[in-house]
C-alpha cells in the first residue's frame, strides 16, 4: 500500500515552505515551527505498509504503524495534520485531519491513533461433559494449524483474503468428540472477523472422591490436615472443611488423614477405603476431637504488614489470624484484642509510614468473626477479668489518659487518676479486677505503676533510672512481669518488693499456671538472643526457643 506520488506536485514545489506558498496559498508566512507526530496503531491485521503523514493534505514522510517523526520547516499559522494511504480494514480515531496552530520557532506534537480490524475469523469452544480435555486444542484453517485454543477463549486469526475458507480443530482426547459440522466453511470480508464456534462433548472415563473433615472440641489443630489419596493424590483442609479429588480412576481407593497434632486425635480410622465409579462422586468423612491446649498470641510484621497469629506452646503453627497488631487474650479464651492496622494504598507500597492504627478489634472463635470497638490511633489494650471491658491508653493534647470501653465500644470513658497528670502506656488489669497496672512516665524515665480501677491508690512500684515498660500480671495477682533496662526482663512483686532479673529479653507474658514465661529476644543487650519468641522457667531456666522470625513480637499467653 505504497503511496500514490503526485510528482506533479512535488515538481513545483521544492519544500513544504514553497508548496504552502505557491500553491494556493498566498498569505505570506510569518516564519516556521516544528510538528512531531505520533501515531499508535491497535487491532489486529495492521497495515504492514505504514501511513503517509500529510500537513494541509501534501505528503510529507512516510510513517510506519506506530511511530514518531518530526517535521521542520512548517509555516505557521493553522494547518491540518493527517494521514493518507491508511489501508481499507483501518481506520484513524477522533478527529481526522488534526487542526492545529503552528507558531514561529515553536514545537508542537500530534497524536494521531489507528484502529485496525482483522480480516480472519474469531474461533471460541465451549466443552461439556465430565472428563473434560485439559491440554487445549489446534485451530486449523484451509488445514494448516495456526493456533491453540481453550474453552471459552475467544481466539482471532487474521491476514486472510476476503473470501471462501475452512476452519476446524484437532487435538481433541479420545473420550471427546466435536459435534457436527466439524469442519466448518465460512466466508470471510474485508475488515470483518468472521465467528466460527465449536462445541466438544466428553464422556466421564474417572470419578470423584469428596472427603468431609469435622473436627469436634476445642483449640483445632492450626495447621488443618493433609489429605493422602492412593496414587500420590494430597489435598490440605482446614479442620471442619471440604476436600475434592477430581479425575480419579475407577476401582478401590485408599484415603488417609495425616498431620494430626498431639491434642487431637482422629475417631475412628485414619485411613478409609471408598469405591470410585466412573462419572460418580464417592464421598467419606473423618471424624476427630481436640482438647484444650496451651496457645500463645503474638504479632508478626511491621506497619501495614503486621498480622495477629497464633502458635501452640509445643510449636505446632502458628498461623494467622486477623491483620493487625498487639493481640491479647480475652479471660475466657475465646476471643482476642487488638490494634487494626490500615495503610493508605499508596503507602502500603511505597512509604510504609502512611499505615496507621485505625482503631481497637475484637476477634472471636471459632471463625473469628470481627467486632469494631474503638476508631482512633488507641494504644494496646487488655480485657477486666469478666470479659466485659477493655482498657487502653489514648493520645490526648496533654498527653495519653487511661480509656475503659465496653468490648460491643459503648461506654466509653477515660480513667482520672488522683494525683496524676504524665504519660500512660501498656495498661493490664489485675486478675482481680481491683487494680490496673501501667508504665507511667516522670519527668525523666517511665516506671511500672499500680491504681485502683476508680482512679484512686496511685502507686509507682519502680522509681530509679532505668526505663520499665510492659508490665504483666501473675495469674494469682501477687508479681508482675515487666521489661526493663538491658533489655532484660524482671519480675517484681504486687507489693513493689523483690524485684529481680530473670532473662534477656522483653514484651513477658505469663502462663496460666505462672510457672513460665513467653518473651521476644533481642539480639543485642546484656544477653543477646536470636529473634523471635522464647519460653523460659520463672526462676531463669528452662530456655526454649519457640518462633524464629525477627519481626515476632507483642506475645499473650492465653490465660
Amino acid at each position: 500500500m505504497s503511496p500514490t506520488p503526485r510528482w506533479f506536485r512535488r515538481a513545483m514545489c521544492a519544500s513544504l515552505a514553497t508548496a504552502l506558498l505557491s500553491c494556493g496559498d498566498t498569505t505570506e508566512p510569518s516564519g516556521f515551527g516544528r510538528i512531531q507526530v505520533f501515531v499508535v496503531t491497535s487491532g489486529d491485521d495492521l497495515d504492514p505498509d505504514g501511513y503517509v503523514v500529510t500537513v494541509d493534505a501534501l505528503e510529507q514522510v512516510p510513517i510506519g504503524a506506530t511511530g514518531t517523526t518530526l517535521l521542520t520547516s512548517v509555516p505557521s499559522g493553522r494547518r491540518e495534520v493527517g494521514l493518507e494511504n491508511v489501508a481499507e480494514n483501518c481506520e484513524v480515531l477522533g478527529a481526522h485531519p488534526a487542526i492545529v496552530t503552528v507558531a514561529r520557532d515553536r514545537s508542537l506534537t500530534v497524536h494521531l491513533s489507528v484502529r485496525c480490524r482483522a480480516t480472519g475469523v474469531q474461533v471460541t469452544v465451549s466443552q461439556i461433559g465430565f472428563d473434560p480435555d485439559g491440554d487445549g486444542f489446534t485451530l486449523l484453517v484451509n488445514g494448516a494449524p495456526v493456533k491453540t485454543l481453550h474453552p471459552g477463549v475467544a481466539v482471532t486469526h487474521g491476514g486472510l483474503e476476503p473470501g471462501s475458507h475452512t476452519v476446524s480443530i484437532s487435538g481433541v482426547a479420545a473420550n471427546c468428540t466435536v459435534e457436527e459440522p466439524q469442519l466448518q466453511t465460512v466466508t470471510v470480508t474485508r475488515g470483518a472477523a468472521t465467528m466460527v464456534h465449536f462445541t466438544v462433548t466428553c464422556q466421564a472415563t474417572t470419578g470423584t472422591v469428596r472427603v468431609t473433615v469435622e473436627t469436634l472440641g476445642e483449640d483445632f489443630d492450626p495447621d488443618g490436615y493433609v489429605l493422602h489419596l492412593e496414587g500420590g493424590h494430597s489435598a490440605v483442609t482446614t479442620p471442619n472443611g471440604v476436600a475434592h479429588f477430581a479425575r480419579v480412576a475407577p476401582g478401590s481407593r485408599t484415603v488417609r488423614i495425616d498431620g494430626v497434632v498431639s491434642t487431637c486425635q482422629v475417631l475412628g480410622d485414619s485411613e478409609q477405603t471408598v469405591d470410585v465409579v466412573v462419572g460418580a462422586t464417592a464421598e467419606l468423612t473423618f471424624r476427630l476431637s481436640c482438647t484444650r491446649t496451651e496457645v500463645i498470641a503474638f504479632t508478626r510484621g511491621y506497619n501495614g504488614e503486621g498480622r495477629v497469629m497464633i502458635v501452640h506452646a509445643n510449636g505446632a503453627g502458628p498461623v494467622t489470624l486477623a491483620h493487625g497488631v498487639d493481640a491479647v487474650w480475652s479471660p475466657d479464651g475465646r476471643h482476642i484484642a487488638f490494634r487494626h492496622v490500615e495503610c493508605d494504598p499508596w503507602g502500603y507500597y511505597y512509604y510504609y509510614s502512611l499505615c496507621y492504627v485505625a482503631g481497637l478489634r475484637t476477634a472471636s472463635l471459632p471463625d473469628w468473626s470481627l467486632v469494631e470497638v474503638t476508631n482512633g490511633p488507641d494504644g494496646p489494650a487488655d480485657w477486666s477479668p469478666d470479659g466485659a471491658l477493655l482498657v487502653f491508653a489514648r493520645a490526648e493534647h496533654n498527653g495519653s489518659r487511661l480509656h475503659t470501653v465496653r468490648v460491643d465500644g459503648g461506654g466509653l470513658a477515660p480513667l482520672r487518676i488522683d494525683d496524676f497528670g504524665e504519660e500512660v502506656l501498656d495498661p493490664v488489669w489485675s486478675p482481680d479486677g481491683r487494680r490496673i497496672a501501667f508504665a507511667c512516665r516522670n519527668a525523666s524515665n517511665w516506671d511500672v505503676c499500680v491504681v485502683n480501677v476508680d482512679g484512686s491508690g496511685f502507686r509507682r512500684l519502680t522509681n530509679d533510672a532505668a526505663g520499665d515498660f510492659n508490665p504483666a500480671w501473675s495469674p494469682d495477682g501477687s508479681q508482675i512481669a515487666f521489661t526493663t533496662d538491658g533489655p532484660r526482663i524482671a519480675v517484681i512483686a504486687a507489693d513493689g518488693t523483690g524485684r529481680r532479673d530473670v532473662t534477656g529479653g522483653q514484651d513477658p507474658s505469663w502462663s496460666p499456671d505462672g510457672t513460665r514465661l513467653v518473651f521476644v529476644g533481642i539480639g543485642a543487650g546484656i544477653s543477646p538472643l536470636d529473634p523471635g519468641l522464647y519460653l523460659v522457667n520463672v526462676d531463669g531456666s528452662g530456655l526454649v526457643r519457640l518462633t524464629a522470625d525477627a519481626s515476632d513480637r507483642s506475645p499473650s499467653w492465653r490465660r
